[in-house]
């Protein structure tokens, strides 16, 4: 249970970027939201949890992945690759069996989008 509790404290910020450029991608959040002040703010800045410095970038980023028909299997894959990548790698006690995990949804992920998933 630490090993898994180490994981998700590792890779929340991945997750929660995915799921918004996710979203974003496929047109479930407006491009912007009006605040109750009145003022209107870009929806990606709570991809970006308010880093306007990252905006831009996540924009081009969210118009890249629908240019490649990103899908919500490729949010999976990306969930994943996030909870399994080598941050959260580094904490656990079993990291043999995390970078087979990451090695193997790669190689998987890959496979289903018949190309090398580094191009997204």
């Amino acid at each position: 249970m630490a090993d898994q509790m180490q994981l998700l404290h590792a890779s929340w910020a991945s997750v929660h970027i995915s799921d918004f450029t996710y979203a974003a991608v496929i047109g479930a959040i407006p491009a912007s939201i009006k605040m109750n002040n009145g003022i209107e703010v870009p929806s990606g800045l709570a991809a970006v949890m308010g880093d306007c410095s990252l905006l831009t970038l996540w924009t081009d980023i969210v118009h890249l992945l629908a240019s490649r028909g990103f899908t919500r299997v490729d949010l999976a894959a990306f969930r994943y690759l996030a909870l399994f990548h080598e941050d959260g790698e580094s904490r656990v006690e079993n990291r043999a069996l995390i970078r087979a995990a990451r090695d193997s949804l790669i190689r998987c992920w890959g496979e289903y989008r018949g190309s090398d998933v580094a191009l997204l």
